[in-house]
């Protein structure tokens, strides 16, 4: 980022630091970082500071899935479905669009193993 050796920069930064920056060294970090001269100079508000959302806001329709017991899966075949109290049952949130059928089994074991074993 700012071209300098670690053992360099380590003089003047971080809790062991021997050194003081210098005018010749911030002004190298402004350059890199495209800040303006003088930047380093001046105090900067480190609190209160209004952040950005790290998520932006979607439309999508996120349905709650329900886990469902190895039991029910095998009635949901035979029978075609296999009714599922959705107030009693764990879900999670399925983020691309599915049907009012989707669920959700634990699979125990080696099931994404790359080889396929006889």
């Amino acid at each position: 980022m700012i071209d300098r050796e670690p053992t360099q920069t380590s003089r003047f930064m971080g809790d062991g630091a021997t050194k003081n920056i210098g005018d010749s060294m911030a002004r190298h970090i402004e350059k890199c970082f495209d800040l303006p001269v003088g930047w380093l100079d001046q105090e900067h508000q480190t609190t209160n500071i209004t952040k950005k959302p790290d998520v932006s806001i979607t439309n999508k329709q996120i349905t709650l899935v329900p886990v469902i017991s190895w039991v029910q899966a095998g009635a949901w075949k035979e029978v075609g479905y296999s009714e599922v109290d959705l107030s009693t049952a764990e879900t999670y949130p399925c983020p691309v669009p599915c049907g009012e059928m989707t669920y959700i089994l634990r699979v125990i074991g080696d099931s994404m193993i790359d080889e396929y074993r006889p």
